[in-house]
């Protein structure tokens, strides 16, 4: 099975195990909820690149793959393949939106930044928390 046959039957078991798992809940049965669950995997994928130790292991673990350079691979064919406008071939055009926002007194690694930004086309800021509280909401 090659790279990106694994990574679709990962995403599906991982998509099949939220679903499963939010369906469990009394809160949600006989209700009708909408989930994205390529946008949590996209999400926890861009937290294991920023991760170490037992954190990235885990994270590894619950989404079904040994190394962050395939997540990384994977959210690359996705975002520029999936999510590509389609729309002047008469197909649609999907997005979706992420931003990692932090507190100015925090920084991200640069090398981390360059990985959110070609391979998941998400952004990065550091936005002051403390004293401009009402800019996060515009951002």
């Amino acid at each position: 099975m090659n790279f990106l046959n694994k990574s679709d039957v990962n995403l599906t078991k991982f998509s099949m195990t939220i679903t499963n798992h939010l369906f469990a809940k009394q809160e949600y049965q006989e209700k009708n909820i909408v989930i994205s669950p390529l946008l949590l995997h996209t999400v926890l994928s861009i937290i294991a690149a920023g991760s170490d130790g037992p954190t990235k292991h885990q994270l590894l673990s619950f989404l079904g793959t040994k190394s962050v350079a395939h997540l990384n691979s994977f959210s690359s064919h996705i975002v520029s393949h999936v999510l590509s406008d389609a729309s002047s071939d008469g197909g649609p055009r999907l997005s979706f939106l992420i931003a990692g926002l932090v507190d100015k007194s925090l920084s991200f690694d640069t090398s981390f930044q360059e990985i959110v930004a070609a391979d998941y086309w998400a952004t990065l800021a550091s936005l002051d928390f403390i004293n401009k509280f009402g800019s996060v909401h515009g951002y």
